[in-house]
């Protein structure tokens, strides 16, 4: 998958994919102390949460747009 993210990058970006493959590589010292905070603070399930607050607010506003657009709500 991070090859197909890195292929639709510009290439000025191309520094940054050995920075990405060594974070993904499960012998890099910080993945694995990554693997560990993780174990006592979620982030992963964070960043899930945090995703759908987004997406949420993000149709909160459009629907609010729209509607005002069509002069439904002040």
């Amino acid at each position: 998958m991070w090859d197909f993210l890195m292929g639709l990058l510009p290439t000025s970006l191309c520094p940054f994919s050995s920075f990405i493959g060594m974070l993904e590589s499960s012998s890099s010292g910080f993945a694995n102390v990554m693997r560990q905070i993780n174990w006592f603070i979620p982030i992963s399930d964070m960043i899930v949460i945090l995703e759908l607050w987004g997406t949420a607010i993000l149709v909160w506003y459009a629907a609010s747009v729209l509607l005002r657009t069509m002069r439904a709500i002040q």
